[in-house]
């Protein structure tokens, strides 16, 4: 079976040329004999349930029997120059898949956690006026996953087959549409929350706008590369937000607000909100330095630990349980109930960047995953207990516009640019 080392053995011979200045006009077809063993069957879509198609279930015809006994399975591993990482990962709430964004990103990236392939490119359209990562979610039972595109639109893909089912599309032409959407959540009955110039409810079977609740002081956090402060209760039924100096919370079926808490500090630096599993609400951020944790229903604080920065990446797991702190490489996560440190990580990187750029991270919904990017780094899953690295999602640096295997799958033919 072809796999991943295979296609990187191909990409040496391209990557030994150093290409200084791109040619467009200019493309090598480069062809490499590749003879493959007669591999074991792979798994059909159906069985795989990622809508993964192997060469050999489609083959069909006269000699079909004998093409399924040649043909490797293809699955083709790009990943991300080491320019511009994965800045935005988010796993599905199962863990097998984790989706990737990176800046100005014109596409979402679908890997399968336990294998490191990259199954699926999804094609979101023009990348939002912010340049940033789109904003990523998946549903609840795993079947949808969806980001933001260009225009003040959500796309909405079928995970299983990568058929897209609906183009979520807001008003344009004014600036804060410009923006795009910043925030996307699915509640349980996979209904669509997006905030983008305004806060939106969609029905997804139909794509019709449920509910438009305008804000002229919606969230900001959304444009820092985060989801920023806003989540959604677990039941689906509320939107929680920060604005300028207070934390609202609004019914998403009557749209009217139903709670209304004042910040606990006067000034509060990358805040980021969550529920724990009593239900109640968590905000922690940065005060001059220092990382604190306020729980707003008990109102009770803990200070957890001093900070380099006064503006670093937080982000609470899905359940509350545990707050995860990036600054530069290293990765830092709390227990919320106890306020102990759980897990230290030091990113690996080229240390170009080290001074000045941080890692970007996530945590699964169960809290036993960490994935992290960013620049200067590969895509690398954690185990979130002991801080092992379970795989790493590196693929080519070098520039490379198509690839594709001849129609007998003896042939791999690569694209690139020359100077």
């Amino acid at each position: 079976m072809l796999g991943v080392e295979s296609l990187q053995e191909v990409e040496i011979i391209m990557t030994n040329r150093r290409l200084l200045t791109p040619c467009f006009s200019c493309i090598l077809g480069l062809a490499s004999s590749i003879h493959a063993q007669s591999p074991t069957p792979s798994p059909t879509p159906n069985d795989r349930g990622l809508g993964v198609q192997s060469s050999s279930a489609a083959a069909g015809g006269q000699g079909g029997q004998q093409a399924k006994e040649a043909k490797p399975e293809l699955v083709l591993q790009t990943g991300y120059s080491d320019l511009y990482g994965a800045t935005r990962l988010v796993f599905s709430p199962d863990g097998r898949l984790l989706a990737t964004a990176s800046f100005r990103a014109g596409a979402i990236k679908l890997w399968e956690t336990a294998t490191n392939r990259k199954l699926r490119e999804l094609p979101t359209g023009n990348a939002t006026a912010n340049n940033l990562a789109p904003a990523i979610a998946f549903s609840r039972d795993n079947r949808f996953v969806a980001a933001a595109g260009g225009d003040n639109t959500t796309k909405v893909w079928d995970v299983s087959t990568g058929r897209e089912v609906q183009t979520l599309a807001g008003p344009q032409g004014s600036m804060t549409a410009a923006f795009g959407v910043f925030f996307i959540a699915f509640t349980p009955d996979n209904r669509v929350v997006t905030v983008g110039d305004a806060v939106r409810v969609w029905e997804l079977s139909t794509g019709r706008e449920l509910r438009t609740i305008e804000g002229s002081a919606l969230s900001t956090a959304g444009f820092n590369g985060s989801e920023g402060a806003i989540v959604l209760t677990p039941d689906g039924s509320q939107l929680t937000l920060s604005t300028a100096d207070e934390i609202r919370s609004i019914d998403l079926l009557t749209g009217k607000e139903v709670r209304n808490v004042k910040l606990p500090d006067d000034q509060v630096d990358s805040l980021q909100l969550g529920f724990n599993p009593n239900g109640n609400l968590l905000a922690a951020g940065i005060v001059k330095k220092h990382l604190k944790l306020w729980n707003l229903i008990t109102r009770t604080s803990k200070d957890l630990t001093p900070t380099l920065k006064e503006f670093s990446q937080l982000r609470f797991s899905r359940d509350g349980q545990l707050l995860l702190l990036t600054e530069n490489y290293t990765v830092r996560i709390w227990n919320t109930e106890t306020g102990n440190e759980v897990i230290q990580l030091k990113v690996p990187n080229s240390g170009v960047f080290s001074e000045y750029a941080d890692a970007f991270a996530t945590l699964s919904d169960d809290g036993k995953k960490i994935g992290t990017g960013g620049v200067g780094t590969d895509t690398i899953i954690w185990e979130a207990e002991t801080g092992k690295q379970l795989s790493k999602m590196n693929g080519r640096t070098n520039l490379a516009y198509n690839v594709r295997f001849s129609d007998d799958g003896n042939q791999l033919f690569l694209g690139v640019a020359i100077s």
